[in-house]
């Protein structure tokens, strides 16, 4: 399961109540599949993290995520070791244990690390960003970004790589760097000529309007925050909005 960067954010209340309910019937829906018969040790385990990521209930997932691991060490399957690991330390985040978070995405990283497994590595430094800019230890944050974005030159996957220039633009605005993050937005949005999402588009244009913000520069703020917000209306899905997005609403307004 990817958790992306970007999710952590500001939740409409009626967005967040829709995701809710969506979790609890497909948490419904995966306890059920348990109970088939003839399920192999691997397809448990793979259930058991499913329910750990869609469940509600944190301590009840981390309970799963754990079952799904010590199902995945008793069969020796590396790759699902490494998925539990990550699983449990999404949930102990949630549950505000920085330093379990800490050492379980720890472990899945070494895990994928040993396999090779670029995508997965990098799914992992997603997890120990957030980590780290909860902490606010933009210094450590940025290093992992840069170390993403130079898998993403080499695999390549434009989406991802563009995404994650937003993620470390906005580090670097949360850490007071303004210029170095004006020049991540303004390369994921270069990058956007070839890929025309309006996410990549909006997000950039969108934190953009943050840094004039900061930087007294309220006309510009003001034009990019109104662009952002038409950019991601037409993407018509269930975005969510970056945590700042209170202090949009009150530059447009």
């Amino acid at each position: 399961m990817t958790h992306w960067f970007l999710s952590m954010c500001f939740k409409p209340l009626v967005i967040s109540s829709m995701l809710f309910f969506q979790d609890v019937k497909t948490t419904d829906s995966l306890i059920k599949q348990l109970d088939e018969k003839d399920l192999t040790t691997i397809e448990i385990a793979q259930l058991k993290r499913r329910i750990a990521f869609y469940h509600t209930d944190y301590v009840t997932g981390l309970n799963y995520a754990t079952q799904s691991l010590d199902l995945s060490e008793t069969i020796g399957n590396k790759v699902l070791q490494a998925e539990a690991w990550e699983e449990i330390g999404h949930i102990q985040r949630r549950l505000g244990n920085t330093t379990a978070s800490f050492e379980a995405a720890l472990k899945a990283l070494e895990i994928f690390e040993s396999l090779n497994l670029k995508e997965k590595q990098v799914a992992v430094y997603n997890q120990i960003i957030q980590n780290y800019v909860v902490d606010q230890n933009f210094e450590e944050a940025i290093k992992y970004l840069k170390t993403a974005i130079d898998i993403y030159r080499n695999i390549p996957d434009s989406l991802r790589f563009a995404l994650t220039m937003i993620n470390l633009g906005e580090v670097y605005r949360m850490g007071g760097q303004p210029d170095s993050a004006l020049s991540s937005f303004e390369m994921a949005l270069s990058m956007n000529h070839s890929l025309k999402s309006e996410v990549v588009r909006g997000y950039s244009i969108g934190n953009m309007g943050m840094v004039y913000s900061s930087k007294g520069q309220m006309v510009l703020a003001k034009k990019n925050l109104t662009s952002q917000l038409i950019s991601l209306h037409r993407f018509r899905t269930l975005i969510l909005y970056p945590y700042i997005l209170p202090n949009w609403v009150t530059f447009i307004k």
